[in-house]
């Protein structure tokens, strides 16, 4: 994974959120505040980007993640993927970047992986085109 390019994603996204500046968070929570939380899959589907989740709050810091899957395994619904433990506002700062980026690319993974299925035997080829979502 180059870092190099994805930490601006990862940067750009968490500054969008406005995570710097949460005022629910911020007011609801003691900046010591520790937590412990669980991924975990809502339906079947191919895992895609946990280094770019696990990123997401080395940027922030003061989390720790154990995936309890890998990159590229099947999942099935209430699966735990991971089990994300630390400050708990940088938890909270950085979940919905996390998510998005994770659920993107799972989702992506997951669909490529049924048309190739499909497509298994048929001697026909599945290309990629190459096409983007701005700043992905």
């Amino acid at each position: 994974m180059n870092f190099l390019l994805i930490d601006k994603v990862i940067k750009d996204a968490l500054l969008e959120d406005a995570v710097i500046d949460d005022i629910t968070t911020n007011s609801i929570l003691d900046a010591k505040a520790i937590c412990e939380v669980d991924l975990i899959a809502k339906e079947e589907g191919i895992i895609c980007g946990l280094d770019v989740f696990k990123r997401t709050f080395d940027i922030l810091g003061g989390v720790e993640i154990q995936f309890m899957t890998t990159e590229g395994a099947k999942v099935k619904p209430k699966e735990i993927i991971a089990k994300i433990s630390g400050i708990a506002k940088n938890i909270l700062s950085g979940e919905r970047v996390a998510l998005n980026l994770i659920q993107r690319m799972s989702g992506i993974a997951t669909k490529t992986n049924k048309m190739v299925k499909i497509l298994e035997g048929t001697g026909v080829r599945l290309m990629d085109t190459r096409k983007t979502t701005p700043n992905l």
